[in-house]
């Protein structure tokens, strides 16, 4: 894309196979001409033209274009279109949109406004502004906190502001006030502190004081269960990658953490990938002017064809910046639509381009700088954690396995020495445990043990065994 910039409105003016909207021209309150870049004609029996984006009237509908009646040319020989409005608009700046087998497919629209009032204009008048109190404040000590400097702060505020009253009898009434005020203000004081105690981890004394820090940067206490990511993944050609693929990442102090692909002990999933996929697919712009991408988009061009993108893909859209690099996740809402762009060419030939788009859930959060942007679609699942199988026996090994480790067997409730209640109890030798979320991640988890006590678990915690079944104690992933 390197070269001098390319300017897109310069190359439709010289062009004798395209045309390009110019400008709309208002003539009167529901009558527009629309002016074109150059002389190519525009006009063929299936051309149509809307008008949408206003504020009060969203929509304006447009009578039918007639190919015979509503086409001249203006004084430099140029196609000269007459658009005639079924209802008026408001004062906001609607777009109006052409599509025709000659216009091209970015200046097919432009931006017009049915007045030319401005449309951000704000009748209100200024509000009256007050002249600042300029009544002197008396000093406060703010060290008073109990029922003995209350009074005391008191009585000088009162020989600042009310020099006449100088009565301090225990009996008078505004000793009595300022008695009665220094005890509220020494219960809302012990309240205070209590408030400022709870509102910090270290100092806080109750359990829903924490869970309601913890809420207020959005996260809610649950069990502790496996981290989960998105990796972006580069491999060397197409194919698929099963769940359950062993990678590791790095702890702080360098030691490896385990993930596994997919989502959990149940998933089987082969999931697809592609070299054409890997990071490193490049955005294409239809004119230097585009290269900065608004925010709030929901589709991008893509330069090439031949992805093989399907619904609901994944892709990462990273864009990098000086200091910082900007990621988001988008999800493909179609699987791609192919075209070429026949203004510039790519060796001797129109460059092939691939239009995505994602929903409106996703759209852009910030303005992307296309030069600095690339795309990756190869996006997998990965859960921390490591698949371990451990097998022990409940009382005695049973024949297929006479090796197999007995789990130590205790004393529990309700039971007698001629009647025994045994619990029985066995450490994994795999720790931590870690529990994998689902749907619900603060619902009761459950291991499956088989009939010689074979248990199956990610990680590795104190399983107890009991009449009642089975309990499972575990600090889970941290």
């Amino acid at each position: 894309m390197a070269g001098e910039p390319r300017d897109r409105v310069r190359s439709v003016e010289a062009s004798t196979a395209f045309n390009g909207v110019d400008f709309v021209e208002v003539v009167a309150p529901r009558v527009l001409h629309v002016h074109f870049l150059n002389g190519v004609a525009i006009a063929d029996p299936a051309i149509a033209a809307t008008i949408d984006g206003g504020d009060r009237v969203p929509t304006v509908p447009l009578k039918p274009i007639d190919n015979a009646a509503d086409w001249s040319t203006d004084s430099e020989g140029r196609p000269l279109l007459t658009l005639t409005a079924l209802s008026d608009g408001d004062f906001s700046f609607y777009r109006l949109t052409i599509t025709a087998p000659k216009l091209d497919l970015v200046l097919n629209t432009t931006r017009f406004s049915f007045t030319t009032c401005p449309s951000d204009f704000d009748c209100v008048p200024p509000p009256h502004v007050c002249p600042p109190d300029d009544t002197a404040v008396p000093p406060i000590d703010y060290l008073a906190k109990d029922f003995l400097s209350f009074p005391r702060a008191l009585t000088e505020f009162a020989s600042l502001r009310y020099p006449g009253w100088v009565e301090r009898s225990e009996a008078d009434f505004g000793m009595m006030m300022a008695e009665v005020l220094s005890a509220v203000g020494d219960e809302l004081s012990y309240l205070q502190d209590r408030v400022a105690a709870e509102a910090s981890l270290p100092t806080a004394t109750q359990r829903r004081s924490l869970v309601s820090l913890a809420r207020l940067v959005d996260y809610e206490p649950r069990p502790a269960t496996s981290g989960t990511t998105l990796l972006l993944c580069t491999v060397p050609a197409g194919g698929t990658v099963a769940a359950g693929t062993r990678i590791s990442a790095l702890a702080p102090d360098g030691s490896p953490v385990p993930f596994e692909i997919g989502v959990g002990l149940a998933d089987a999933t082969l999931y697809n990938v592609s070299d054409l996929w890997n990071f490193g697919i490049a955005p294409y712009w239809f004119d230097d002017s585009q290269q900065c991408w608004p925010a709030a988009s929901t589709e991008l061009w893509l330069k090439g064809h031949g992805y093989g993108f399907t619904p609901g893909q994944a892709l990462l859209i990273q864009t990098d910046l000086p200091g910082e690099s900007v990621r988001q996740v988008v999800h493909l809402t179609e699987p791609g639509h192919e075209t070429v762009d026949p203004i510039f060419l790519t060796g001797g030939a129109p460059t092939p381009v691939t239009r995505i788009v994602w929903g409106a859930s996703e759209a852009l959060a910030r303005t992307r700088d296309l030069t600095r942007t690339h795309l990756g679609g190869n996006l997998l699942p990965a859960t921390q954690g490591q698949r371990f199988t451990e097998s022990f026996a409940i009382g005695a090994p049973p024949p297929s396995a006479p090796d197999a480790v007995l789990a130590i067997a205790r004393m529990g409730p309700n039971g007698s020495d001629t009647s025994p209640n045994f619990v029985f109890r066995y450490p994994l030798a795999q720790g931590p445990l870690g529990w994998l979320a689902g749907a619900d991640a603060s619902s009761q988890h459950s291991l499956v043990l088989d009939s010689s006590g074979a248990v199956a678990a990610a990680g590795a915690g104190k399983i107890e065994l009991g009449a009642s079944g089975v309990s499972v104690n575990s600090g889970g992933w941290r």
